[in-house]
């Protein structure tokens, strides 16, 4: 199994980007799974795209996808630690562990789907090249 790192930061940064975007802009009440997809679909895509074949690029999307989620998983328990501490309130962290564990979980498939689908196509559209000789034929 060959990994391209270049596909996985592609993919990464673009599926990080992304999720910050989502993040920042719509309110925790309205995202839904559907949004949760989208950034490890489209950081899949891209690293897919970047590799020949479904399987190479359902692995480099779905690693990509996956660093993504650890980041987000920690960055999710961090924040719940600290608003605990400092707002006072009980924040169940196994509650939100469990939480962000499912979103990790739905971000790597995601990414693992669309670097499959991007990978296949690359595939399908690398085609080999004849001599010229077999071409005047």
């Amino acid at each position: 199994m060959e990994i391209n790192w270049r596909a996985i930061s592609a993919g990464f940064l673009i599926d990080f980007i992304l999720a910050l975007l989502i993040t920042w802009f719509i309110p925790p009440a309205l995202i839904s799974s559907p949004l949760k997809v989208i950034p490890g679909l489209v950081g899949g895509l891209i690293a897919g795209s970047m590799v020949v074949g479904a399987y190479r690029g359902a692995i480099n999307g779905g690693v990509a996808a996956l660093f993504v989620g650890i980041i987000l998983l920690v960055s999710w328990i961090i924040y719940g630690l600290f608003a605990e501490f400092v707002v006072g309130q009980v924040v169940l962290e196994f509650g939100q562990s469990v939480w962000g564990f499912t979103v990790l979980m739905i971000q790597a498939i995601s990414g693992g789907v669309g670097g499959s689908i991007s990978g296949w196509i690359k595939g399908r559209r690398t085609t080999p090249r004849e001599a010229p000789e077999a071409e005047i034929q």
